[in-house]
């Protein structure tokens, strides 16, 4: 095969797959050409077309991959971080978290986010220390504590176990300032 017909070849490989694919998920036609190839856990996901992806990065590429997230805020609506620190908040707290970010009014600074509860704002401090003694400062519950914890410790957060509450799951971590936040998982509520 010719060095150009190559690449002609693999998008003909790639939308047959996908097509394949869609026809074992009981897809319409119509469906086919956008359904997802990922074959491993069967989702119905439209992707956009793209090259078919190598094999350790299906995972992290897919469209539907769960990502754990808060669902509410329970208590607490500030933090504090050494100034500078905004980026660091985004990421935490908006990626990881998967808090919101609002806009804030003019002449405010720090990072603020919005939940259904009101806002949570990350505001710098010039004269910023860590708690010496672990006070947990906010409360969030969210939708999966496990997948979540993983998240955090693949992102290499500190984290440890909360004491236990009859019906829930949760644990404590440190975002990047040394601040302690309470995750709990509440199932049925």
């Amino acid at each position: 095969m010719a060095a150009a017909e190559a690449p002609a070849h693999a998008e003909k490989v790639r939308v047959h797959e996908a097509k394949e694919g869609a026809r074992r998920l009981g897809l319409e036609r119509d469906q086919a050409e956008s359904a997802c190839p990922h074959e491993s856990h069967r989702c119905q996901t439209p992707v956009a077309p793209r090259p078919p992806p190598s094999a350790t990065s299906i995972a992290s590429s897919c469209a539907c991959r769960f990502v754990p997230k808060v669902v509410a805020k329970e208590e607490g609506d500030v933090v504090r971080m050494p100034p500078g620190g905004e980026a660091e908040a985004r990421r935490f707290y908006g990626q990881l978290l998967g808090l919101r970010e609002t806009m804030k009014p003019p002449g405010e600074r720090g990072v603020w986010f919005s939940t259904a509860e009101g806002l949570f704002k990350v505001v710098p401090d010039p004269g910023f220390q860590p708690a010496a003694t672990p006070v947990c400062l906010a409360r969030f519950r969210v939708d999966k504590a496990e997948p979540l914890r993983m998240a955090l410790d693949k992102a290499r957060f500190r984290h440890y176990d909360a004491p236990h509450v009859v019906g829930t799951r949760g644990f404590y971590a440190h975002d990047p300032f040394g601040n302690r936040i309470e995750l709990r998982e509440r199932p049925g509520v």
